[in-house]
């Protein structure tokens, strides 16, 4: 992930990102643990509030992401996809993440909520408000409409593209588009 055209930030399998400077490619703070025992997954960058979300998608029990400040290079907050708190209890791992400039919220896809861990129920995508670092609200996507959605863009208007992981129902659906609203 490109942060603040300075730097660079890669995921690691040891559950740490690595920031790099740019274009020197020296190390720019030490490795930041995320706390969990698996690689460091897809991130996405709000430059209104200078935050990196990060997932941690293959993590057990639960899948989470984790909010670090990018000019301090400190963790602000650790998002537990359990099911409590307001979060969906993701049982096939949370992917990709993006903000939105327009809503100014980060949008995160749970291929799979409460379910055998095999993507054959609905998933969903997961509103994440930077201001509070709290989940506000689930959008539940229809298993018939995306079984499994994973990757995602922001759209020009208030659209949000998802990958589906294969095809679901009628086996058309390989993407959806969902309003982020």
């Amino acid at each position: 992930l490109f942060v603040d055209r300075k730097e660079i930030w890669a995921g690691d399998g040891n559950s740490t990102v690595k920031i790099f400077g740019w274009p020197s490619g020296t190390l720019v703070v030490p490795p930041l643990s995320t706390g969990g025992a698996n690689r460091v997954d897809e991130m996405c960058y709000d430059s209104r509030d200078h935050l990196v979300l990060m997932a941690n998608n293959a993590e057990t029990p639960f899948p989470f992401a984790t909010l670090v400040d990018s000019k301090s290079h400190t963790i602000k907050k650790k998002i537990t996809f359990d099911g409590t708190n307001g979060t969906p209890k993701a049982t096939n791992g949370a992917e990709q993440c993006q903000w939105s400039p327009r809503t100014g919220k980060f949008y995160i896809s749970i291929p799979e909520i409460n379910g055998p861990g095999n993507n054959s129920v609905a998933g969903g995508v997961a509103v994440i408000d930077p201001e509070s670092m709290k989940v506000e609200k689930t959008f539940t996507i229809s298993h018939d409409s995306c079984a499994g959605p994973q990757g995602m863009a922001i759209g020009p208007e208030n659209q949000i593209l998802l990958g589906c992981n294969g095809a679901s129902g009628d086996g058309q659906h390989s993407t959806v588009i969902i309003n982020e609203h």
